[in-house]
């Protein structure tokens, strides 16, 4: 059994991605953070069931949940987000998630809410769902007016914390300001901050403090993604916005404060328009695919005064996890080197796009990140070499037994087998997989 220590659990979740790290301390689990939490329906077997089931073996009811760490808005990374925040209201103490623009924020409330009242069976909630969520965010950042909480039957809610684009300009400050980091243990009080890229959070336990580092990049092409989009929606429903009560020149609603009811009654008129409504989704990609350039990365390291041994990675329930724990408690495994504790989560983001420099922030960090996401569920469009040449051994996505796409595309594969690395590609059918750090 674990006394003290951090257990990093990657969960089937199927065409998505579902990640948490747990911390304990006395056998005890303390705390929880969770990076991501979604999948693609029609790209994963088993549906929205089988993943809740998942999230309630995984996150234990009673514990915190000091994090959750939002990507970026596609269904595959936050789909199952609304489900937590329903189901663990009291436990989630902060939620972590980038600054998007209001371009951004209208586009995704648009299409879910679109989704959410159309007639697609096993959609409609989901939809709904991701809907409320997004209309949450829209009301932290401001961008619609009203005070009053869609998601929240309790008084109070989580912290939540807005990550502002790092424009490039010089590296984020966790370098040599980690001593300002803000602490995720804090009670929740349902209040948003703006946070700089590269600001740094942390957990504090008895014997380790652990480090987490959200960076999120600017794309400078989201806002004329956005607005190609909301043309195209001008021009074929333009009866729609003639009789609404707003011009089509003005598609964001931005301080409106009816516009949650126009932008509903604007998906309403849309859906009436059958014939034009099944162009919908090949328009909404098509303009809006490169959406998850935009994701945001997170990096998770221990701090210099953590004492940490060699851990463990192998699926829960098999035979050498195990008698490995039994005869090494908790070290490496005779036929799997030892590992370093750090871990880099990239979402979708685009391999060639990410600064390693940045992202690893210090020698120190760079020397301990052994385990790196990656970006897209494997895809060969998001992938670069460059990823290979990091510190870390173990090379890690999830995506789902029914996807369409070639995820994972045997590019990557060959290239992180090639760089002498340890590819960890898992489905809905796989078994979890642990990595366990036990501190000395």
């Amino acid at each position: 059994m674990l006394t003290d220590g951090v257990v990093r659990s990657f969960n089937p979740i199927g065409q998505g991605s579902f990640v948490t790290e747990h911390f304990y301390q006395d056998g005890i689990e303390q705390a929880s953070v969770v990076f991501d939490a979604g999948f693609l329906k029609t790209a994963t077997k088993g549906g929205e069931r089988r993943a809740r089931r998942l999230i309630q073996s995984t996150l234990t009811k009673g514990v915190p949940i000091s994090a959750i760490f939002v990507s970026h808005l596609d269904e595959d990374h936050v789909g199952l987000v609304p489900y937590i925040l329903s189901e663990y209201r009291d436990q989630v103490k902060n939620v972590v998630l980038p600054r998007f623009s209001q371009e951004t924020v209208f586009t995704y409330l648009f299409w879910y809410t679109v989704q959410g009242m159309a007639p697609i069976k096993g959609k409609k909630r989901w939809s709904s769902d991701l809907a409320q969520l997004i209309t949450e965010v829209a009301r932290k950042l401001r961008y619609v007016s009203g005070e009053e909480d869609v998601l929240l039957d309790q008084r109070r809610g989580p912290n939540w914390h807005l990550i502002r684009p790092h424009l490039g300009e010089r590296p984020p400050p966790f370098q040599e300001e980690i001593a300002d980091a803000i602490d995720l243990g804090q009670e929740g009080s349902d209040r948003a901050a703006d946070r700089p890229s590269g600001g740094v959070f942390h957990l504090v336990g008895r014997s380790c403090r652990w480090y987490f580092v959200p960076y999120h990049r600017e794309v400078k092409d989201d806002k004329r993604k956005a607005k190609q989009f909301w043309k195209w929606i001008i021009k074929n429903f333009r009866k729609c916005f003639q009789r609404g009560s707003y011009h089509p020149d003005e598609p964001f609603f931005s301080g409106d404060p009816d516009a949650l009811v126009k932008l509903r009654w604007l998906s309403e008129c849309v859906l009436r328009q059958e014939s034009k409504y099944n162009q919908l989704a090949k328009i909404y990609n098509a303009t809006w695919g490169d959406r998850n350039r935009d994701s945001m990365v997170v990096t998770s390291f221990p701090s210099r005064d953590c004492d940490i041994d060699p851990y463990l990675i192998s699926p829960i329930g098999s035979v050498s996890f195990c008698v490995n724990a039994y005869l090494y408690e908790y070290g490496s495994a005779p036929f799997m080197p030892a590992f370093k504790p750090g871990a880099i989560y990239t979402g979708d983001s685009n391999a060639a796009e990410l600064p390693l420099e940045i992202l690893m922030g210090s020698p120190y960090v760079s020397y301990n990140i052994g385990s790196v996401q990656v970006p897209h569920h494997g895809s060969a469009n998001s992938w670069d070499k460059q990823l290979v040449s990091a510190n870390a051994i173990l090379y890690f996505a999830s995506y789902g037994s029914a996807n369409i796409y070639g995820h994972p595309a045997p590019k990557v594969i060959r290239d992180i087998t090639y760089g002498l690395k340890i590819p960890l590609f898992y489905n809905e059918y796989s078994l979890p997989y642990l990595q366990v750090f036990p501190y000395s």
